[in-house]
């Protein structure tokens, strides 16, 4: 059994999500349904930041996923920016995946928080 812990912060700046644990097959329904929620609940932001760095293992069900949340906000016109180590697995499955770099990377919360894209 996999995994996935979700934590949901507001501030001024941005709706955070911080991912911890493995997001594959098996935690996809919770990582949609907390994420949604949590948007729905809260008024509508201009910046949400997905936290990254603590996943353990994302399969390519998860980083479809990433890429359909990105896709998503997109449409609604918030801007996505993503905490991953440029130096991780991660970091190199986003390369794979977002052949036209729309995934914004920074290497910490705080310059994801405080940088435009």
């Amino acid at each position: 059994m996999t995994a996935l812990t979700i934590t949901a912060t507001t501030t001024a700046e941005a709706q955070i999500f911080t991912l911890a644990g493995v997001l594959d097959t098996d935690t996809l329904g919770e990582y949609h349904d907390a994420i949604y929620r949590a948007l729905r609940r809260s008024p509508s932001p201009t910046l949400v930041v997905l936290d990254l760095s603590a996943l353990g293992f994302v399969s390519a069900a998860g980083g479809r996923a990433l890429h359909s949340f990105a896709a998503d906000l997109r449409r609604t016109g918030i801007d996505l920016h993503l905490v991953v180590d440029r130096e991780s697995f991660l970091s190199r499955i986003l390369d794979l995946l977002d052949a036209e770099q729309r995934f914004v990377r920074f290497s910490t919360l705080e310059e994801a928080t405080t940088r435009a894209d």
